[in-house]
Formats: structure tokens, C-alpha cells, sequence
């Protein structure tokens, strides 16, 4: 990484990318003076790592983010304790690939499926995928999870939210 911070969040990107945003760089617990903003984006097949835009608030202690189903990342929050600001606010972060091109386009995928269980997602981008759920709860907690298909150039559709039984 380009900063060094204490209180960021990581947030996994429908590419596998992992995007560090917030956070400060100081040695105080909360020390709001050494705010990052800059977000940074990590590459697993690469290991590197790419400073991105910056976000306008200091989100340190108690601050979060939040993938939300169009691709963008939710940066929320910060302060409420240790003497920092309560940022009551948020902040949306629109990853680069939102900005490589058109979107595929998931026209249809099941609300729920159980474990090991085969699903189909439609979509006029590639005739359709078949896709097979996770193993056990071991692999993935019950719950909902977003489902996305990324087109050859890494830019991924709008999610449907698949509950996994």
C-alpha cells in the first residue's frame, strides 16, 4: 500500500479486486489530523497495488463501507469516540471499472437456492450460465448474497440478491 492506516475498511469487489478506503496514518488510536483519503485498490493476481481517488471526509474509527448491488462502494461513518468528529454522513466510491464500458445485464436468477444445489442465471450477454452454489455452510454462511457476471473486460452487471439455504 501507498499510506499506512489503522481503521480502514476492505471491501471485495465483484472483479476479486480488494479496495482499502479511510482510515488514519498516525500512531494515535484516532488521530483524525492523519486521515487517508485516498482510496487504493489491491490486484490478487498481481499483488499490487493502484492509489485511486480520494474520498472528502476523514472516515476513521467506526467508519464503514459497503458494496451495494450497482458495483459502487458505500463509505460511511467515522468518529463517535475517542474524540473524533461524528461524521453522520456518507459518501458513494465508483470503482474504475464502472467506467471500462457497457454492463452485461443478468436478466433473471433464482431468489434462493440450497447447498451444492445448480442455478441459472439468464442473460442476453451469453446465452445463459449455469452455476452451481457453494458446498456447505462452510464455504458460505446461510444467507443473501449478490450475484454478479462480469463481462471480458472485468466491468461487472448489477447484482440479483440470491439467498443461499
Amino acid at each position: 500500500m501507498a499510506y499506512a492506516r489503522r481503521h480502514l475498511n476492505l471491501t471485495v469487489l465483484p472483479t476479486g479486486e480488494v479496495l482499502a478506503t479511510g482510515g488514519v496514518a498516525g500512531t494515535i488510536f484516532n488521530d483524525v489530523s492523519t486521515g487517508v483519503h485516498a482510496a487504493e485498490l489491491w490486484n490478487p493476481a498481481t499483488g499490487q497495488w493502484t492509489t485511486l481517488a480520494s474520498n472528502a471526509v476523514t472516515r476513521g474509527y467506526h467508519g464503514s463501507s459497503l458494496l451495494l448491488p450497482d458495483g459502487r462502494v458505500l463509505n460511511a461513518g467515522g468518529g463517535e469516540g475517542a474524540g473524533a468528529p461524528d461524521e453522520r454522513n456518507a459518501e458513494l466510491f465508483s470503482p474504475p471499472y464502472l467506467f471500462r464500458g457497457a454492463r452485461p445485464t443478468i436478466t433473471s436468477a433464482p431468489a434462493e437456492v440450497g447447498y451444492r444445489n445448480q442455478f441459472r442465471i439468464d442473460t442476453p450477454d451469453a446465452s445463459g450460465l449455469t452455476v452451481t452454489a457453494p458446498s456447505s455452510s462452510n464455504r458460505a454462511p446461510p444467507g443473501h448474497y449478490m450475484v454478479f457476471i462480469l463481462n471480458g473486460s472485468d466491468v461487472p452487471s448489477v447484482a440479483k440478491i440470491v439467498r443461499i439455504y
